[in-house]
């Protein structure tokens, strides 16, 4: 089999722009809001902070400084289709297996 047979997969892990939006609006940066946002997936309030469900999905962790940082926002569709015109296929969104489920979302595509 050569090079050009072999799929090549793509999987990207990222915040969602509106689900970041959709935290912030529904907890007010208050930390008893968001104990009440979370129960309401079966998260326990103490799991995540504010911060790392906004400003974090939004500029990066601090602590890593620069390493984490985010020069865009998507949303599942966004992302979709930017990567549908740079030319791959099979594209499909899944749970993130690596970031925060509320907060992140993964894609999946294939370019030949």
């Amino acid at each position: 089999m050569n090079r050009s047979e072999i799929p090549v997969m793509l999987a990207i892990e990222c915040p969602d722009i509106l689900k970041i939006a959709n935290i912030i609006v529904k907890t007010q940066f208050n930390n008893e809001l968001l104990g009440s946002f979370l129960k309401k997936f079966n998260i326990a309030p103490e799991t995540y902070s504010i911060e790392q469900l906004t400003m974090w999905g939004l500029y990066g962790n601090p602590v890593l400084e620069s390493l984490s940082g985010h020069k865009w926002a998507y949303t599942e569709d966004t992302l979709c289709t930017l990567l549908l015109e740079a030319g791959f296929k099979d594209i499909h969104t899944a749970l993130p297996r690596f970031h925060i489920p509320i907060r992140d979302f993964r894609v999946e595509a294939e370019i030949e």
